[in-house]
């Protein structure tokens, strides 16, 4: 057996856990929200209403910020010689400050 071969066969199981756990879920929650009263008009009013818009790019900037800022602290206390690979809770509850 080939080496490529060998790495397909080992994709197709995460390939089945991603369909089955992620797509397939997703893909029935919209189903589900679309199958209301307002139908994918629903959807359609996250991105043209003005509050529902900002509070979607407010939340995606915070996701973003946090993470690139967790990943700045993660790498830096890597370097340090004997330090934890991951931030204390006083430098989570102060990631809010760097935001």
């Amino acid at each position: 057996m080939s080496r490529h071969l060998f790495v397909r066969f080992c994709l197709v199981p995460l390939g089945i856990v991603v369909l089955a756990f992620f797509v397939l879920p997703l893909v029935r929650l919209l189903q589900v929200g679309a199958s209301g009263a307002d139908g994918i008009a629903a959807y359609w009013a996250i991105l043209t209403t003005p509050r529902y818009r900002e509070s979607l790019v407010a939340t995606l900037a915070l996701a973003i910020a946090t993470t690139l800022r967790v990943e700045h602290v993660w790498q830096s206390k890597q370097g340090d010689a004997g330090a934890k690979a991951t931030p204390s809770c006083g430098e989570s509850l102060r990631l809010h400050q760097l935001l």
